[in-house]
């Protein structure tokens, strides 16, 4: 049942950060857009995903630390993977678009293993 939730509050989201990134990616540096538009989804994903996903009933100082450094790691693979599709002719917006999937899979179960359990 997480997993739906997960996708329905991650729909919502990712939809929002997306729409940042995508604004950003035309006037700024890939690693600055992805990071404005992934510190938009993380201040919105702990509250989220915390309390209504895994339903974790206390959003600790800990937890909140645990969920920063995954938020970073998602940054990364994010930054990286536009960055590396771009150098072979992958237009940096779509490059975004075709990582959703992988980075949604990838925080979902860094999440349920490691941040709120």
């Amino acid at each position: 049942m997480s997993k739906k939730r997960f996708l329905i509050f991650g729909f919502f989201n990712i939809l929002i950060t997306n729409i940042i990134l995508q604004a950003l990616l035309f006037y700024l540096k890939i690693s600055l857009a992805t990071l404005i538009s992934q510190i938009v989804g993380m201040l919105i994903g702990f509250i989220i995903y915390g309390k209504f996903v895994f339903r974790n009933s206390s959003l600790s100082i800990f937890k909140l630390i645990k969920y920063l450094f995954s938020t970073f790691f998602i940054w990364i693979l994010n930054w990286s993977g536009i960055y590396f599709l771009s150098i072979f002719g992958i237009n940096k917006n779509i490059a975004a678009l075709s990582l959703i999937p992988f980075l949604a899979i990838a925080s979902y179960l860094i999440q349920k293993k490691k941040v709120f359990i």
